[in-house]
Formats: C-alpha cells, sequence, structure tokens
C-alpha cells in the first residue's frame, strides 16, 4: 500500500484545515475565481496564513494573495532545506 504510506507522510507534513460557513460563503461571493474548489482552498489558505498553496495549476490562483508553488518545485525547496538542516547538525 504505497498510496497509504504517501498520503500518511502527507498527512503528517501538512496541518489541515477545515471548511466552515465563512470559507463557503466568502468562496461563494468571491468574484475572482472561476472555479469554486479553488476558491475553498484560497479561503483556507488565507485563513491560515499560509505560506503557499501547492498546485500543478498556478494559473487557476492568478488572483491569489497567497503565493503557489507547483510541488515538484515544493519538493525541492523541502529537500533543500532539509539538506542545509542536516549539514549543519554534523
Amino acid at each position: 500500500m504505497k498510496s497509504m504510506r504517501i498520503l500518511i507522510e502527507i498527512c503528517n507534513m501538512f496541518i489541515v484545515v477545515g471548511i466552515d460557513v465563512i470559507k463557503l460563503v466568502s468562496a461563494l461571493e468571491n468574484e475572482d475565481f472561476t472555479d469554486f474548489e479553488d476558491c475553498l482552498q484560497y479561503e483556507c489558505a488565507k485563513e491560515f496564513n499560509a505560506d503557499y498553496i501547492i498546485t500543478r495549476n498556478p494559473s487557476d490562483f492568478n488572483k491569489s494573495s497567497v503565493p503557489t508553488i507547483k510541488p515538484s518545485n515544493f519538493i525541492k525547496q523541502h529537500d533543500q532545506v532539509n539538506n542545509t538542516l542536516s549539514d549543519k547538525s554534523h
């Protein structure tokens, strides 16, 4: 069950933010997004003060005040930070 292990690892890496009525209404009223699910992700990221929205489609978030990053770039950045921290501990 490799996919299950990967999902568990992702859940341990990130904080999952819930959707409430305030986020739902904000997403419904937000005219900057054409895709409702993208807008919900944006509303959650904005309220959480997230560093990034990780997405394969950054163009879907052109009007987002939260920066976007592609998964491959996030992984590279994450690996660089881990390598730097590992080097400092030796």
